[in-house]
């Protein structure tokens, strides 16, 4: 154990360290862009301007007047058109380049966990710099990132279901001040109420156009009595989002966004098309001050009421700064020659004062053209790090030196003969080479199966062609196959869980299935007949599984309904053949399946909060009965259950509610430990069970049931007894069932990958204002984050050690288990540096990834640890459950 964790703390070190580089080096040329503030016009076309961001509104939703039938209305009194949100669609990241006209640079995922002041110079200092104020209204991040430029702002606190009665406050607020004798010259409104909806109800549903409708309302309310002479109104969001509400991606339905224009200095009932990064010049230009030379970014000309020439000399203006000025493009001869193509030859005069009205009708479509197909390609772009490759080399060495300390790996893998080393290596290399092609090849593939049969007609050749040789191949050395797959077995199901993370043919439920099928065919074997119809039946699934994804799109919530669905299906093959259905744990698949698809995140059933409130108070209770009357009428497994129900009834509008349910709930794990007897299992189940309670005190009551289910597959597949001949494949499968079961928490609660979700902590934070702390500091969202990690596997390693059989081998499964998230970290690694040049935009999930499993391994290490000291781990029961 010493050796494997000495390796483990060192591949935490190598982990930590090439991030703090690569940050340091993202944030070093961030800072050299920040700089080179320049003039775009020489008049002022109005006295203030609101910027009004509805967080999370998609461009369908103005697309007809059924939603929002007054602003529909209002979209002919001005410009209105498409705003590109930038391509990481979450919240911080829109509001970073609405403000400051520049891509969030790599620290964006980490940030979104700081929300500090933004130290780069921003419109909003040069309207402080006149002498003018800057106010801002609601939203979670606007205040501490820019809030110190100006004065009279709104702070959101968080405590009004659903962010109501605060966003209605901030609008109040922001109407006093602009009708005030000094209003502020620019002030931003953010109502966040819109995504709150969304994520909660999808946005085809009632409930969500009842949101509309209530904010098209307030909104037209609003307008009526600010929109005066000398204001302009500008109506937009940070982001879109999909029909169930998620956001993230970067495809057209989650980056386009409506974008209004309003009032004083506006051309009426223009069409525009503009970048969220064109926004702070454009209110450059309605202002009359300098916009900000780092950002790539063109103004929306045709929305603003200038002259043709005027147009035309701001056109100029930004492009020479945006491109033509560029030190990205010094090293780029092809696309600085096009950049020069589209700009006028004569450059003597830098004010342009030769244009004509002839002129630039016929340079603006050319230039904008050039602009449009150039810009990502000078704004914050990553290069190819050899630092990244290092440690992506590095962290694999590390899992195959993990890999090593487990005897039947080592057996394999024994030196001097390298042959099980060179096989394991050239494995390794393989997979990640199909990672790779997936990574850079993403848009050619899914172009390929979109595009028809035509398109489609010589590559399916090659594929079906190498497919057809490699089965031949198969075939002809079947006996040779056999033998290699019963040997090595153990490293079999390694390195399928890692071409299953690289080809996401199944999600985590569906691996978790797998896994719990495989034991229940080892504990009743079947003929060999039947073997082969099983063999056949995965291989279907897995290439249906493959095509359905396509079609599925980038939807979460649809892939786990298809993942709970293929649970459902195995659940009712195991009862169809009258399996063991000893201590009922069998039924664990089936009870996985129906608890998830009606009462998790995607929530099919449609209920309320309310509803959902009593659903999850319902199944904890019978949950809590049904384990006391199964151990022995233990009141001590009922006590824990009262600080979580509190909670989510009465503490969670309390300020320090969730503090204290917590402190409830660890006070009372402790006392049940203490006070139970040192024989058999009454400890572990106390501790369990208290554990548990924490964990669903820290979780959405929606996700409530999916939680006891993820526990009940575990406690199902441990619940197997396998042979000594059987100690390795079990120990592999057995890694296999933990890391995808804490994933697995992941895709229940969101993205693994994604820093919006920060474990689903984000409603509590809408709940509890993070945490009760009203200057918004997320360092006690941060500190509930590490713990609800924490618990998943404190949770899960008491499920795992609650049988007698297990005991002996959990050092062997927590071994196995660090390898499998190492080769996590690997992936997320090599993510992280293929996002260079035109894929730059992906490295900050990558990072966040990185993060992430990195802070899965430590925690899952330092859950272990005292629970094996505690000899929770080792003690064999006197009494099985």
């Amino acid at each position: 154990m010493g050796r494997r964790l000495w390796l483990v703390l060192w591949t935490v070190f190598v982990l930590l360290g090439h991030l703090l580089f690569d940050a340091n080096t993202l944030y070093q040329q961030a800072l050299s862009q920040q700089s080179g503030a320049y003039a775009l016009s020489e008049r002022r076309l109005t006295d203030r301007v609101v910027l009004v961001v509805l967080d999370s509104w998609a461009l369908r939703t103005l697309a007809d007047d059924r939603l929002m039938p007054k602003l529909y209305a209002r979209q002919k009194g001005g410009a209105s058109g498409v705003l590109w949100a930038p391509r990481q669609t979450g919240t911080i990241q829109g509001i970073l380049t609405l403000g400051t006209g520049m891509a969030p640079s790599g620290l964006a995922a980490i940030g979104l966990m700081s929300s500090a002041r933004f130290e780069g110079w921003t419109i909003f200092d040069d309207v402080a710099a006149r002498g003018e104020n800057v106010s801002f209204h609601g939203g979670p991040a606007w205040l501490p990132l820019f809030g110190d430029r100006g004065k009279g702002h709104f702070r959101e606190t968080g405590h009004g279901p659903n962010f109501r009665d605060e966003d209605v406050e901030g609008l109040a607020h922001s109407r006093q001040a602009l009708l005030s004798e000094h209003p502020p010259t620019l002030s931003v409104v953010h109502i966040t109420e819109t995504d709150v909806a969304a994520h909660q109800y999808g946005t085809e549903r009632p409930e969500y156009a009842a949101v509309l409708k209530f904010w098209d309302d307030a909104l037209d309310d609003y307008l009526q009595q600010v929109l005066k002479p000398g204001t302009t109104v500008i109506i937009t969001a940070d982001h879109g989002n999909d029909v169930n509400g998620s956001h993230g991606g970067s495809e057209p339905i989650y980056r386009k966004v409506p974008v209004v224009f309003l009032g004083q200095g506006i051309d009426r009932d223009n069409h525009i098309e503009m970048n969220a990064a064109d926004m702070p010049a454009t209110i450059a230009v309605l202002l009359g001050i300098r916009a900000p030379g780092a950002a790539v970014a063109m103004p929306a000309v045709h929305a603003l009421q200038l002259t043709m020439v005027e147009r035309g000399r701001v056109a100029l203006i930004s492009y020479a700064h945006s491109l033509l000025n560029r030190a990205a493009l010094k090293d780029r001869p092809d696309l600085l020659a096009k950049v020069q193509g589209a700009f006028p030859s004569r450059t003597d005069d830098p004010k342009f004062r030769w244009l004509t009205d002839h002129h630039v009708k016929d340079m603006l479509p050319r230039l904008q053209s050039t602009f449009r197909e150039l810009e990502e390609h000078v704004g914050f772009v990553r290069v190819v790090n050899t630092v990244d490759w290092v440690f992506v080399v590095m962290t694999f060495v590390l899992a195959v030196l993990m890999l090593w300390s487990v005897a039947p790996a080592a057996a394999a893998l024994r030196p001097p003969l390298w042959a099980g080393t060179t096989a394991l290596c050239a494995a390794l290399l393989g997979i990640e080479l199909l990672f790779g092609l997936r990574i850079t090849h993403a848009d050619a593939m899914k172009g390929l199966i979109r595009g028809g049969a035509q398109t489609a007609v010589l590559p399916l050749v090659l594929v079906a062609g190498g497919g057809l040789s490699l089965a031949v191949l198969a075939w002809r050395k079947r006996a040779l196959g056999w033998q290699l797959a019963r040997e090595q077995r153990f490293l079999l199901v390694v390195l399928g869980y890692l071409l299953t993370s690289v080809l996401y043919p199944v999600n985590m439920v569906g691996l978790i299935v797998a896994m719990l099928l495989a034991a229940w065919l080892w504990q009743n074997p079947l003929p060999s007949t039947w073997r082969w119809r099983w063999l056949l039946c995965a291989l279907v699934v897995l290439t249906a599984g493959t095509k359905v994804w396509s079609i599925l799109g980038e939807s979460a919530p649809r892939r786990m309904a298809v993942g709970a669905a293929l649970a459902l299906a195995v659940s009712a093959l195991m009862l169809h053949w009258r399996a063991s259905l000893k201590l009922g744990w069998w039924w664990a698949a089936l009870v996985l399946a129906l608890l998830m698809l009606p009462f998790s995140c995607f929530n099919l059933l449609g209920l309320a909060t309310q509803a959902q409130l009593m659903v999850a108070t319902a199944v904890s209770v019978g949950a809590g009965v049904w384990a006391y009357r199964l151990c022995g009428r233990d009141r001590w497994l009922i006590w824990p259950l009262l600080p979580t129900l509190w909670f989510w009834w009465w503490g969670v509008s309390q300020p320090w509610g969730l503090y204290l349910a917590l402190l409830a709930g660890g006070g009372l794990a402790a006392a049940a430990y203490v006070m139970a007897a040192p024989v058999g299992n009454t400890r572990h189940v106390r501790l369990l069970v208290s554990t548990l309670c924490m964990l669903m005190t820290l979780s959405l009551p929606m996700h409530v049931p999916s939680v006891l289910g993820f526990v009940l597959v575990t406690l199902a597949f441990f619940q197997w007894q396998p042979l000594l001949v059987q100690r390795w494949p079990a120990v592999a499968m057995a890694a296999v069932v933990l890391v995808a079961a804490r994933y697995g928490l992941f895709d229940v609660y969101g993205y693994a990958d994604s820093p919006a979700q920060v474990y689903q902590l984000k409603h509590l934070d809408l709940a509890a204002a993070y945490l009760g702390d009203e200057s918004r500091s997320i360092h006690g969202a941060v500190l509930m984050v590490v713990l609800k990690i924490w618990l998943a596997g404190v949770v899960l390693m008491l499920a795992a050690g609650l049988f007698k059989p297990w005991r002996g081998w959990l050092d062997d499964v927590m071994a196995v288990a660090a390898v499998l998230v190492l080769l996590q970290i690997g992936q997320a690694a090599v993510r992280a540096s293929l996002a260079f040049a035109e894929r730059s935009h992906q490295y900050d999930f990558a990072a966040f990834s990185m993060l992430v499993h990195t802070g899965v391994l430590i925690l899952g290490m330092l859950a272990y640890g005292p629970l094996r000291r505690l000899r929770l781990m080792q003690t064999p029961p006197a009494v099985s459950p």
